[in-house]
């Protein structure tokens, strides 16, 4: 148990007070202020005035000097003192009387009217109108008993039902099993009893707060509601065994005494809230609170709880103690003959401590509660922050990842101090250096787990925290040093498209640094990926290029193909630079990559490029005709000649596993031709006269000059292509009106007659074109006709 929360400090030596006698013994305690008043047994009530300083070795000195004094003619033990600062009165028990003195001189204020008395309480939450009217309850002694024996307890009432603040409000129990609730106007002697509670045995403790009283008897201890004049038995104590003891600690809740070593909680509707406190075997005599610890004292110590997890903080020696009390917010305890100053060791210094013992949660509690108590000043806010920073490095080691990154995001942790953890992740030229003193005890990442699943985990924690933290305006000095990390931890997480992804924000990384620790983790793709974001992309596409060779391995490369679509990008002249290679990897994916480019590429340039590399250029030019709509006569005479020189190519193969190919460029020529309006006719016919497998390509060139006759002669007179002829017209008839329509399709029909001279069925001779043709080619004359769904001539059923 390492927590230290508490210092004994010397505050008062009754011997120094005038007038002491011999044996003469301190019996009780109250404080006001900086006066702390001493009650002793023979009667004498004594207010020492307190002054602390710090000596020269930084330690709290606490000194004392008398400032009034008053005997009180029973020459007693002084039970119990209470004082009620804004009446300026000091309320005293001894030897069954209740006396009021002046805070100021300790003059008496009148004797009380009460006489045996066995124990009183004053009401801290007045039930009156009248502020200067005190109320509390007493217990009477039988007539006759002796005064000094007949005193039990009281309680001044910590949240008084009054609006009168000169009243006081007093709880006072007899041993007549009697608890009275009493006021009494501070202006008055009489002392008025507003309420009398029979009870089934006499208290020996009591305390009061608002409307509900707790007390304890010899047997039990009892919550009672005042308003509602309802009583709970709470639970059953030996008082042979233990001292009753009754202490509030919050609104209507105590913490009480119970058997085997226990410190109970209780409110005031019976139900416990808390876990109890374990004290020990040891007996214990007095209990205060002073947030958030429980002080127990015993005959031979003084131990320190926390009422957040109610566990032992610290314990201390202690001789000859008396009674330990919290007043406004002071604690001292005393002993026969002295009195010490409970110091609370400094609220950071409380938290470092727990934090040491990895206390994390009453860490953090102790840390809002001090700054809600003691205000929210710049220097106990960057105090406050530091420790929590601590607690969610104390959180990470432990395992509580979500707890230590909401914890670390909040209270602006430097980055660094977290990526320091991780060898290699920090540029190597960063300046940064861990804060002092250190937020944590850890060289690096493997003194938190050795486990190799575990290390993926830590890896995705800073990547979190990072992406958290990186667009936060507290970063900004340190962007650079946060960026490399995160280039480096998502380059070796195995996801090109995540890392490429990240690279496309704006990214600040140190270039440099990123790509030789990306090298040296042979990452070569992602090395490639972070060349092409920083404007270095010939050197990018080399390391595809080599990677397609496999001149370089890397698991993460994917096709070449997706390396080319980024040609788009690459600047045009890298671009110019890029192609001329890389084309002959992949021509078609060069091509669309080219023509995806976001800015005007120079097509004349580039068809001069790829001119040696015919396939990829008829590609290029095509889409850049077809789906680009350029009209650059020169290219589309170079498209049109291109597609002449593929077929005859292919042509001159002889190899008919190429005929579809070739069924499909000649289909894609005959479109360009019948549709383009740029290209040099003339240049184009010249290629192909004499040429015989290129005359129904010339027969569409002739239709684009509008010599549809001619046309359809070589079609239909010399290729006897009757589909070719029906796809001519309904090429050319695409851009005609309608008159134009009629006259192509007519001369359609007469290229069909002159090519068809006889009838199918009747085989006599056509005389005009009163004639009918099946999609079998067959021609018959129109009474000829017998079934218009039956070529006469196949049988075939046409629908």
């Amino acid at each position: 148990m390492a927590v230290r929360v508490f210092d004994l400090v010397p505050a008062i030596d009754l011997s120094d007070a005038a007038g002491a006698v011999e044996n003469e013994m301190i019996t009780s305690m109250e404080g006001c202020g900086n006066n702390l008043f001493v009650g002793t047994s023979v009667g004498r009530v004594i207010s020492f005035s307190l002054r602390e300083e710090v000596s020269e070795k930084a330690k709290v000195v606490v000194s004392a000097s008398v400032w009034a004094q008053q005997r009180l003619p029973t020459n007693a033990p002084i039970v119990k003192m209470v004082s009620a600062s804004a009446l300026e009165t000091l309320l005293v028990l001894s030897a069954g009387t209740l006396y009021y003195l002046t805070l100021q001189d300790l003059k008496p204020r009148g004797a009380s009217m009460a006489n045996n008395i066995a124990c009183f309480s004053l009401n801290s939450n007045p039930q009156t109108d009248d502020p200067f009217t005190l109320q509390g309850r007493c217990v009477f002694q039988p007539r006759g008993a002796s005064m000094a024996n007949n005193i039990a307890c009281f309680s001044l009432n910590s949240n008084p039902q009054t609006d009168d603040p000169f009243t006081l409000q007093i709880a006072i129990g007899t041993l007549r099993k009697t608890i009275l609730v009493c006021e009494k106007p501070i202006d008055s002697d009489k002392l008025k009893i507003w309420r009398k509670i029979a009870i089934d045995e006499a208290p020996l403790a009591v305390s009061y707060d608002g409307s509900c009283l707790c007390y304890a008897t010899d047997a039990n201890y009892y919550v009672y509601d005042i308003n509602s004049d309802a009583q709970q038995v709470l639970f059953p104590i030996d008082s042979g065994q233990v001292r009753p003891l009754v202490e509030r600690i919050n609104k209507e809740e105590f913490i009480l005494n119970g058997m085997q070593g226990l410190g109970v909680f209780a409110k005031s509707d019976g139900v416990s809230s808390r876990p109890p406190v374990f004290w020990g075997v040891d007996y214990v005599h007095s209990v205060t609170y002073l947030y958030p610890h429980l002080i127990a004292l015993g005959e031979q110590f003084i131990a320190f709880y926390s009422i957040i997890d109610q566990q032992l903080k610290q314990r201390l020696p202690f001789s000859e103690g008396r009674c330990v009390g919290n007043f406004d917010g002071q604690a001292f305890v005393a002993t026969r003959r002295e009195v010490f100053k409970l110091l609370p060791v400094s609220w950071d210094k409380q938290v470092e401590s727990l934090l040491e013992e990895n206390q994390v949660s009453e860490a953090l509690e102790v840390t809002e509660v001090s700054l809600n108590r003691i205000g929210y000043d710049e220097k106990h806010i960057l105090t406050a922050r530091r420790l929590r920073q601590k607690a969610a490095f104390v959180y990470f080691v432990q395992g509580k990842r979500a707890e230590a990154l909401e914890l670390m995001v909040d209270n602006e942790l430097d980055p660094r101090e977290l990526i320091s953890l991780y060898p290699g992740l920090l540029p190597s030229q960063s300046d940064f250096t861990r804060a002092s003193p250190s937020l944590h005890q850890l060289a690096n990442i493997a003194q938190v787990t050795s486990a190799a699943n575990e290390k993926q985990s830590l890896l995705d924690f800073l990547k979190d925290f990072l992406l958290q933290v990186r667009s936060r305006p507290w970063i900004s000095h340190c962007a650079k040093d946060i960026d490399t990390a995160l280039v480096k931890l998502l380059a070796q997480e195995g996801d090109p498209s995540a890392f490429e992804k990240f690279l496309a924000t704006n990214c600040v990384c140190d270039v440099d640094d990123c790509l030789e620790w990306i090298a040296d983790a042979g990452m070569h793709h992602c090395k490639a990926i972070l060349l092409l974001r920083f404007g270095q992309a010939t050197d990018a596409f080399g390391i595809w290029k080599k990677l397609a060779l496999e001149e370089l391995t890397d698991p993460q490369f994917p096709e070449m193909k997706d390396c080319i679509g980024r040609l788009t990008k690459c600047a045009e002249k890298d671009v110019f630079a890029i192609v001329p290679w890389i084309v002959a990897l992949d021509a078609e994916a060069t091509v669309e990559a080219i023509l995806n480019c976001k800015y005007a590429i120079d097509e004349m340039k580039m068809a001069d490029l790829l001119e040696k590399h015919p396939q990829a250029l008829l590609y290029y030019l095509r889409k850049l005709i077809d789906d680009k709509s350029c009209n650059i006569a020169q290219l589309h005479t170079r498209l049109a000649l291109l597609y002449l020189d593929r077929i005859s190519q292919l042509k001159a193969d002889d190899d008919h596993t190429k005929d579809e190919d070739i069924a499909d460029l000649r289909k894609r020529l005959r479109r360009f031709l019948s549709q383009s309006n740029y290209y040099d006719v003339k240049k184009v016919l010249g290629e192909i006269e004499g040429v015989e497998h290129f005359l129904s390509e010339k027969a569409f060139i002739l239709g684009k000059n509008g010599s549809y006759a001619n046309a359809l002669q070589v079609l239909v007179g010399q290729l006897r292509d009757f589909e070719g002829a029906e796809d001519f017209c309904a090429q050319m008839a695409v851009n005609l009106d309608r008159r134009e329509r009629h006259h192509l399709y007519l001369s359609l029909l007469n290229a069909f007659l002159t090519a068809n001279r006889r009838c199918a069925v009747c085989q006599h001779h056509f005389v005009d074109s009163d004639a009918l043709r099946y999609p079998t080619g067959s021609l018959v004359h129109r009474h000829c006709l017998r079934n218009p769904n039956i070529c006469p001539v196949t049988n075939s059923v046409i629908m």
